[in-house]
This record gives C-alpha cells, sequence and structure tokens, in this order.
C-alpha cells in the first residue's frame, strides 16, 4: 500500500513505527510489522500491517503492542499448561483471565501503560465493528464469549466499564450474567486472596522460593530448592491429603478455587509445615 509521505496517516504510522522500536529495545523483543493478527510466540510480537488501519485501529495497537509484551515478561509458554485446558471455552475464559494478570502487572512495572489499557478497554469494547477489525474476528468464536472475556477483564483490571447491556444487548446480557453465575466468576477475587494466604505461608519453608511479586491470581508456582524434586515433594505431600502438581523438575504448581475455603488453605499449610518444616 503506497502511502503519501507528507500525509497524516503517514506521520501516524511513523509515530507508531518509533514507538514499537522502543519498546522493541526497552524489553529486548522482536517487533514484526507485518503479520495477519496480533500475537507472540514468547520471543517475538507478531502485529499486523499497520499501513492498512485507520487512525482508530492504529491507537488501539498502542495497546495491543505493550498486551503481548506482558505475554512475553509474564505468561508461561509451557506445552503443559496448554495441555491442561480441555475445552476452547475454558482456554478462551483462562486466557481472559490470564490477560487481565499479565496486565496489573505492566502498570505496575512500565509508565504510562495503565493510562493506554484504560482508554483501550474502556472507551472502545462497545464498538463491535472496530472490535472485529482489531482482532481479526473469523466469525468462529462466539459473540457471547468475547464480550464476557472483556468484561472479565475490566473487572480484574480494575477499569471502568460499560453495563453488560450497553455492550452486548439485554439478551446477550442475560446469558452473560448466568455464565457468570453459574461459574461463580465472581469468587475469582476470593481465590486469588487464598491464593496469596498460601503463597506467603509457603514461602517461609526454607526448601521453598515463591516469587510473591508474581503471584497476582489463584495459581502458585513453587520453586524446589535442595536435594528434593518435585515428584518427591508431590509423594510427601499426598500422604497428609495436599494436592499439587508438577510443573517441571524442580517446580510444583497449586491452584485455589471455589471448592477450597480459607480455612482449607490454612490447613493444607499446617500439614505442608509439619513435613518439611
Amino acid at each position: 500500500m503506497y502511502l503519501n509521505k507528507t500525509s497524516s496517516q503517514y506521520k501516524n504510522y511513523q509515530d507508531f513505527e518509533k514507538y514499537a522500536r522502543f519498546i522493541g529495545g526497552k524489553f529486548n523483543i522482536n517487533i514484526q510489522l507485518e503479520s495477519t493478527r496480533a500475537e507472540t510466540d514468547g520471543r517475538t510480537i507478531f502485529l499486523p500491517n499497520v499501513l492498512t488501519m485507520t487512525p482508530k485501529e492504529l491507537e488501539i495497537m498502542y495497546a495491543i503492542l505493550l498486551h503481548e509484551v506482558g505475554h512475553i515478561r509474564y505468561s508461561t509458554f509451557s506445552e503443559y499448561y496448554f495441555s491442561s485446558l480441555k475445552t476452547k471455552a475454558h482456554a478462551f475464559i483462562a486466557n481472559c483471565i490470564e490477560d487481565a494478570r499479565i496486565e496489573n502487572l505492566l502498570m505496575e512495572d512500565f509508565g504510562g501503560a495503565s493510562e493506554i489499557f484504560t482508554e483501550f478497554y474502556c472507551e472502545n469494547t462497545e464498538d463491535k465493528e472496530l472490535m472485529k477489525r482489531v482482532f481479526k474476528h473469523d466469525g468462529s468464536k462466539p459473540d457471547i464469549f468475547r464480550t464476557l472475556g472483556f468484561y472479565i477483564h475490566n473487572v480484574l483490571v480494575n477499569c471502568k466499564t460499560s453495563p453488560l447491556k450497553k455492550i452486548s444487548g439485554a439478551r446477550t446480557a442475560n446469558r452473560i450474567l448466568k455464565f457468570w453465575k453459574e461459574n461463580n466468576i465472581e469468587s475469582l477475587k476470593n481465590d486469588h486472596k487464598n491464593a496469596r494466604l498460601l503463597a506467603e505461608g509457603l514461602s517461609k519453608i526454607e526448601m521453598f522460593e515463591i516469587d510473591l511479586s508474581r503471584v497476582e491470581t489463584n495459581i502458585i508456582l513453587i520453586d524446589i530448592l535442595g536435594g528434593e524434586t518435585a515428584d518427591s515433594v508431590l509423594e510427601k505431600m499426598k500422604k497428609v491429603n495436599v494436592w499439587a502438581v508438577s510443573f517441571g523438575p524442580k517446580r510444583i504448581r497449586m491452584v485455589t478455587h471455589l471448592d477450597v475455603s480459607r480455612s482449607d488453605c490454612e490447613e493444607a499449610l499446617d500439614r505442608i509445615k509439619s513435613i518439611f518444616s
């Protein structure tokens, strides 16, 4: 596509290109601007051809670029994690929660991220056609899940969001609220608090190492120090009826959820301490 180099559209493109180079240099990330959609493989960020975008679409790409940086900095690309997501709906909702987690971390670590994300998600989610163009939606993903995804994201990032009825219409909003209630999504905040309680307790055990600054959701990753392995630790924990999974030779993963109360977490912590303290 040819653009007049004196046009405002070309200047907007140049500004974004400079910003992409700045972000790539700051975080030591390779950025390619000629892909068909926004994504990352954990090493390179692929962005659509911004030369073909409207000014509004190009504005949104600033947020999408930062978002993909967050995945590289904070997300896992482990095959084990992805294989644990059994259905498309499960994977989609898990991705929405992960998106919120990485953006919360970016807003803590990178100045200006909060304003960019707030403008993107709060001001544009109602523009369905714009969302479809930016995300290259092909109709294969149900609209109910995309709308729910934005809504979950906005709640978890504490971003001011429009009422569901305004975003999706009354009928879809009622379906989403039903899904929200049946799957206890509101309880996620309690799950996160319980995970934090458990992580703080486990971090005091000498053989465990946990980066508490990264315990932002209901997932806890625990690195094992010394001679023990993930398998040996899990075997000992099973004997006191505390369950976790291996996340590598020297790392285990624990998750809090609706059926795990605060008192359950306290009891599990006491049992683990009885083995390893």
